[in-house]
């Protein structure tokens, strides 16, 4: 029987935890014709044929659904997530240093009309107020069911009445940002300047949740729960990244050591099959930690380091202050800090012990 349902999954609003909750699997399937996210290869997004008026047509006998976010919100999420991601980083005519370089650049405008009607990620035309007339036109005559991220919930008992598809009543949330402000807390001005400059987007947003409002108490008792757990995360964002990418700022001591990291993240995963998160973690910071006293035994660098960890108790954060402790010792004097570039070598005595629970999890991690 022939799926007639199109999902348009637009990058970080939530798009990730819907298609895996459609199919019921850990992570996401592989686009399609019902599936409609990023091409990997060209970067470019695989819905714009559906806001082409000439395939209205072709498209008037299915259900197409989508999410949209809040433009200030989406923008700060993107960055935060991407900035580490030299794959879509590089595609930038300029990498951004911080999030104000970031949203003041003109490839990272208007992300949410530009992907619906087919633009590459960073494309250098950017979408046009010609482009959000297609796409308004296409998702009120087709139409397109757009939920709201910020009603997440509600946005699901939507999708349930226009799909007929039947959610798990716990899902767990999917591609969490590990580390990054809260809207609330960005100065009130950046945010209006971030809305300036994308103002097809925050138009957009604002003419989807005008239709969606009315829905809401509507779909209000759906008992969809979320779970919200950023350790879920940490094995898909290590199957390609060092984990302290997203943490410390100092990318020349992660180059200096990427041998040491890649080694502690293959005898964590592969050798000890450490699966929970939390427990990884854990085994991460005090392996490092046990590494540092060892290289450099009783040295300032490694009282700073023991330090950032122990002002908190939470795995994450631990890890989080730990970056920003190194970043911080190597950045003081640099000249003198020179000497704790010295590439460390993993010793698996240093790596504390825990039982593993399963086997063959990850493969091909850093390109093996």
């Amino acid at each position: 029987m022939e799926n007639k349902n199109i999902f348009i999954h637009i990058p970080k609003t939530g798009g990730t935890t819907i298609n895996t909750a459609m199919h019921d699997v850990y992570w996401q399937t592989d686009i399609d014709f019902n599936y409609r996210h990023i091409d990997i290869k060209t970067k470019k997004s695989t819905c714009g044929d559906i806001f082409d008026a000439a395939n209205s047509r072709k498209y008037s006998d299915y259900t197409i659904f989508t999410m949209l976010r809040e433009p200030v919100d989406r923008i700060i999420s993107e960055y935060h997530f991407l900035r580490e991601r030299k794959e879509f980083i590089n595609l930038l005519n300029r990498p951004p240093q911080n999030l104000n370089d970031y949203y003041k650049n003109r490839q990272t405008q208007n992300y949410m009309t530009g992907f619906l009607i087919g633009k590459r990620i960073y494309d250098k035309n950017p979408a046009t107020e010609q482009d959000l007339i297609k796409v308004v036109n296409a998702i009120d005559s087709l139409p397109i069911h757009v939920g709201i991220f910020e009603y997440f919930s509600e946005s699901m008992g939507y999708f349930t009445a226009s799909t007929g598809i039947e959610w798990n009543k716990k899902l767990t949330a999917k591609r969490m940002t590990f580390n990054r402000p809260n809207v609330s807390e960005i100065d009130p001005e950046i945010q209006e300047e971030i809305l300036s400059l994308n103002s097809l987007d925050a138009k957009l947003y604002r003419h989807c949740l005008k239709k969606f409002q009315p829905l809401i108490q509507k779909h209000k008792k759906n008992n969809v729960q979320f779970e919200l757990n950023k350790y879920h995360h940490i094995y898909p964002y290590m199957a390609k990244t060092c984990l302290f990418e997203f943490c410390l700022e100092n990318k020349h001591y992660i180059k200096q050591n990427f041998l040491f990291f890649k080694d502690l993240t293959f005898y964590l995963i592969k050798d000890l099959e450490i699966k929970d998160g939390e427990k990884l973690v854990k085994m991460w910071n005090q392996a490092v930690l046990n590494s540092i006293a060892d290289t450099f035994p009783s040295s300032e660098f490694y009282q700073k380091v023991i330090s950032a960890h122990a002002s908190s108790t939470e795995p994450l954060q631990q890890l989080i202050n730990m970056g920003e402790g190194i970043n911080d010792f190597l950045k003081k004097d640099p000249k003198a800090s020179k000497k704790f570039y010295i590439p460390m070598a993993l010793n698996k005595e240093n790596v504390p012990e825990f039982k593993p629970i399963s086997k063959n999890f990850f493969k091909g991690l850093f390109g093996r």
